[in-house]
């Protein structure tokens, strides 16, 4: 849902706060209130998930009556840091977990008869050596 800004405060309400601010009044198709501007989303910064969040800031005026949404990317505390890893390391898990499997799951009866009659063994011992590293460093972490 939209955000929309007071031109006179820049508070920043949505739809239904401004809605619930005058229950008495019909409001217009598409939404437009007299004294309010709507906020555009800029679009979010790339920022480290593991070690940042993001927050809203104030909008901005970047041009006349086009007011956009800005972003604070901030650094997590402590607490939220531990966190943090502990999900990286999670993640990471569930990567390799995906991998193997995506692995496993190429070598099929069909891929290996195919392996089998060129007299491609490397393939074979590839894909063996591939899993068998992603299981190393899955047990390392």
């Amino acid at each position: 849902m939209a955000n929309y800004i007071n031109l006179q405060t820049h508070q920043v309400s949505t739809e239904s706060e401004i809605r619930a601010a005058h229950p008495n009044t019909s409001f217009p198709v598409p939404f437009t209130v007299e004294g309010y501007s709507c906020v555009f989303d800029a679009g979010q910064p790339d920022y480290d998930k593991y070690t940042q969040t993001i927050a809203q800031g104030v909008p901005v005026e970047a041009l006349p009556n086009h007011w956009e949404q800005t972003w604070i990317v901030l650094d997590l505390n402590d607490e939220q840091l531990a966190d943090a890893q502990i999900q990286k390391s999670e993640d990471e898990k569930a990567k390799i977990k995906a991998d193997i499997a995506a692995l496993e799951d190429s070598v099929t009866p069909r891929r290996q008869r195919e392996a089998i009659l060129a007299i491609d063994t490397t393939w074979l011992a590839d894909v063996e050596i591939q899993i068998g590293q992603l299981r190393q460093h899955l047990a390392e972490l």
